[in-house]
């Protein structure tokens, strides 16, 4: 078991533990609490941190968010692709959930990561909840872009290769909190690994286009986007979200493409109501 995180700090009485999987790689899991489980999966160049104000889920639910290959405190030896990742989720689900099925959450590349296990093991979801992310693929420009970034990173390290995505990702206000969240979200693009850049933009760059399978996923669903996300803008996000058969769309006012940092409290009011209607 790993350090004991600082229920000051993060709101609820959770732990770090380190897993290895089979492939001999670590991931380092954030967990507690008890009850049904949700899982949370952090969006790039990010880690499980930016999950840190809706870890008091602990106090009601079982509570997973770990590290994805190579981000935060995971280690990652090889590309991987956003299937591999979903079948992490699954290996953690088997081990920390007792195989019971899950509600499961995730921003960004996360919801990537969630739109791939839904294809894999819909079979044990109990709900989905898609944070500013979307179900389709890149543009050619997009993907050339990701392949130049991954190659780029080698060579100026992370800061200098994805400090200019910081307006993209917060939105800019000049509050208290919103000065404490960018100043969370440098640290965090700081300390990922180049790796961890390089190996997660060729994996986005080569998924899978789901928008012709929205109306498929007939697991209940919440959609939350903030109105200033310049990458997941609420109008595309409405539209799309539009398709699924037992989904619900939330726009957040005065959240860019963070949400769940940079409006805890609603997110944490959005999630809650969603659980509730589930378990």
């Amino acid at each position: 078991m790993g350090r004991q995180i600082s229920s000051e700090a993060r709101g609820a009485d959770v732990n770090e533990l380190s897993i290895v999987a089979a492939g001999g790689y670590m991931l380092n899991v954030v967990t507690g609490g008890s009850g049904p489980t949700v899982f949370f999966v952090h969006g790039f160049p990010l880690d499980s941190r930016m999950w840190e104000r809706q870890y008091r889920f602990s106090s009601v639910y079982h509570v997973v968010a770990p590290d994805m290959r190579g981000f935060g405190r995971s280690s990652v030896y090889e590309p991987y692709t956003l299937t591999e990742l979903a079948d992490d989720i699954e290996m953690l689900r088997n081990r920390l959930a007792q195989g019971k099925r899950i509600v499961l959450c995730g921003l960004s590349m996360g919801g990537y990561i969630v739109f791939e296990y839904w294809r894999r093991y819909a079979q044990h979801l109990d709900g989905l909840v898609l944070a500013n992310t979307k179900p389709t693929a890149d543009s050619e420009n997009v993907i050339q872009a990701r392949r130049e970034m991954a190659e780029q990173v080698f060579e100026r390290g992370t800061w200098d290769t994805v400090r200019g995505m910081m307006p993209k990702l917060v939105a800019q206000r000049s509050t208290p909190d919103s000065e404490l969240v960018t100043a969370r979200v440098a640290e965090m693009l700081a300390a990922t690994k180049p790796a961890a850049v390089a190996y997660g933009q060729l994996a986005m760059a080569e998924r899978t286009d789901f928008k012709d399978a929205l109306n498929e996923i007939d697991t209940p669903t919440l959609v939350v986007t903030g109105e200033h996300d310049p990458l997941c803008p609420p109008d595309d996000t409405l539209r799309w979200a539009s398709h699924l058969p037992k989904g619900e769309c939330e726009i957040i006012e005065s959240a860019g493409h963070l949400s769940p940092m940079e409006t805890p409290d609603v997110f944490h009011e959005l999630l809650s109501r969603f659980l509730k209607k589930i378990y």
